[in-house]
């Protein structure tokens, strides 16, 4: 099962079309209750008998397209507003991309980055000598130490990024 919205999607359109459409009914014939799904064609109504074996399995696979089809109406919902939030922030890609950790490759994409680089310069004013960093796997540690070493690296001053130059103005008075 995927986690993106569209490709969820898809996966849904894709079962649902597998699966019975129409509604269960039931019809009397010679007095006994006939299970049977009917739904409209073309615009004629069409009926298909089910064996009363496999009345269990068709009512299960009803309930799935019910659920399945309020499932794809929240995604839907929910991939229309990111579609909304991506055109007013055009430096947001549609995908959050893993697997980065120089902050290098962030300054020149289109990557989705949480931006901590404030961090630096708390940790400057505070003036520890130790700081422990303790978070999750692929929480961004090796990036905001990619982050750090950047601010301090004399190479990058000159690239225009303004918190880098705060960040060196910032270090030379601790000094």
């Amino acid at each position: 099962m995927s986690t993106n919205p569209t490709k969820r999607i898809e996966e849904i359109d894709r079962r649902l079309e597998e699966l019975p459409k129409g509604t269960l009914t039931y019809k009397k014939i010679n007095g006994k209750e006939q299970p049977y799904i009917q739904r409209t064609i073309d615009g004629k109504s069409v009926s298909h008998y089910v064996k009363l074996t496999e009345r269990e399995k068709v009512l299960v696979e009803f309930e799935e397209r019910t659920k399945l089809q309020e499932e794809k109406k929240h995604l839907t919902a929910y991939a229309e507003g990111l579609k909304d939030i991506l055109k007013h922030n055009p430096y947001l890609s549609a995908q959050v991309v893993i697997g980065y950790q120089d902050f290098g490759d962030f300054t020149c994409g289109q990557q989705f980055y949480v931006d901590k680089t404030h961090f630096i310069t708390e940790w400057l004013r505070e003036g520890t000598k130790i700081t422990l960093i303790t978070r999750p796997r692929r929480f961004g540690k090796t990036t905001l130490l990619s982050t750090v070493r950047m601010f301090f690296d004399p190479r990058y001053v000159s690239c225009g990024f303004g918190r880098m130059k705060e960040a060196v103005v910032c270090s030379e008075a601790l000094r």
